[in-house]
């Protein structure tokens, strides 16, 4: 059984803390995905049918109650789950300091589960700026890293590729981190949100 290398251990303990770039792209977690209306050229859709989703409202721009409501909402998903957060990556440091690799990767598996919850609750917000909206991207992307850090990390064999592989994901993830962070910072000082 493979022991992880410290700095992976660490990222995935880190990435537990906040919110992968897999899937999705930034464009379709940014709620931007094409329109589902029918080009003009074609007939309408009878009334049988399901009815087209209209598009999002307008954003904002600079406006600080808008942002400050945006930013309250994120972080109700990221406190709501912090709890479990902690829990998971005190785990992930116990298993795999006494090399228990089954509940490693158990608990790999339910670090997926909550990233990808929370991606889900962050992309269900109806936000109203294009700082929030900015904000949620980058931090779908980064959970979208962590569940890819995540199931490379909780195979059975961890190759060295895989090493290598964790090893640049972690550094991509824990740049978006603090990029991250350092936009909520700054957003919260511009517009006095606490």
């Amino acid at each position: 059984m493979n022991k992880y290398p410290l700095f992976i251990t660490a990222v995935l303990a880190l990435f537990l803390s906040g919110c992968d770039n897999g899937d999705k792209t930034s464009s379709e977690a940014s709620g931007n995905a094409a329109s589902t209306t029918a080009p003009a050229s074609q007939p309408t859709a009878p009334a049988t049918q399901a009815p087209v989703a209209q598009a999002p409202a307008p954003l904002s721009t600079g406006n600080g109650e808008d942002i400050k409501t945006d930013l309250s909402a994120m972080g109700e998903i990221i406190n709501n789950n912090e709890a479990e957060v902690n829990k998971l990556r005190e785990n992930v440091q116990w298993f795999n300091d006494k090399d228990e690799q089954g509940m490693l990767q158990e608990t790999l598996a339910k670090s997926r589960k909550l990233q990808e919850s929370a991606n889900r609750q962050l992309l269900a917000l109806k936000l109203k700026s294009e700082e929030g909206q900015a904000l949620r991207v980058k931090m779908v992307d980064s959970n979208k890293l962590a569940i890819k850090m995540a199931e490379l990390a909780g195979q059975e064999n961890v190759t060295d590729s895989d090493k290598q592989e964790l090893e640049a994901l972690g550094k991509e993830f824990l740049a978006l981190q603090m990029e991250t962070m350092q936009d909520v910072n700054a957003l919260a000082v511009e517009y006095d949100w606490k």
